[in-house]
């Protein structure tokens, strides 16, 4: 995967038209120890570009399943700074929650574009499981969050769309 190198997944979801991925960047003395990227004067335009490439990626994989042409994305990707556990711990149900959120599905485990279910189902992935599985403490009490139906208006800020 294109970040894969620069970052750690945290959380994703694929929707129709939009994706939503949570990302933990690695320590820039980490980054700097990448062969790739040493060569690059900017570390956040590196990141920048991966992150591009993974859009046009997703938006040419999209296409070929659906027959069509074209943008998939209007505007470039938005991005958060994540500065606490309890922000992050609702932007990971966020993300979860969206196709619920949007009415696509009732439950957020009936979306199978998301990570939830490779959290919830113990699935071998390129995700950081054990940092999330560590924010909630177990499995069970990250089911249990995303169960309890976290209230939107609270988490607003969260919501780039």
């Amino acid at each position: 995967m294109y970040i894969n190198p620069v970052a750690k997944t945290l959380a994703y979801c694929l929707m129709p038209n939009h994706i939503h991925v949570l990302i933990r960047t690695r320590k820039e003395s980490e980054l700097n120890q990448l062969e790739k990227i040493s060569t690059y004067k900017n570390i956040e335009l590196y990141i920048s570009k991966q992150f591009s490439n993974l859009f046009s990626s997703y938006t040419q994989a999209f296409n070929k399943v659906n027959q069509r042409r074209g943008n998939l994305f209007i505007s470039n990707f938005q991005r958060k700074i994540v500065d606490n556990e309890i922000y992050l711990d609702n932007l990971i149900f966020y993300i979860h929650n969206n196709p619920v959120h949007h009415n696509f599905v009732s439950e957020i485990e009936d979306w199978k574009y998301s990570s939830y279910q490779i959290y919830i189902f113990d699935q071998d992935t390129f995700l950081e499981k054990e940092f999330v599985n560590n924010l909630f403490s177990n499995k069970n009490n990250f089911i249990e969050f995303h169960q309890n139906k976290q209230e939107f208006d609270k988490i607003s800020q969260l919501i780039i769309e």
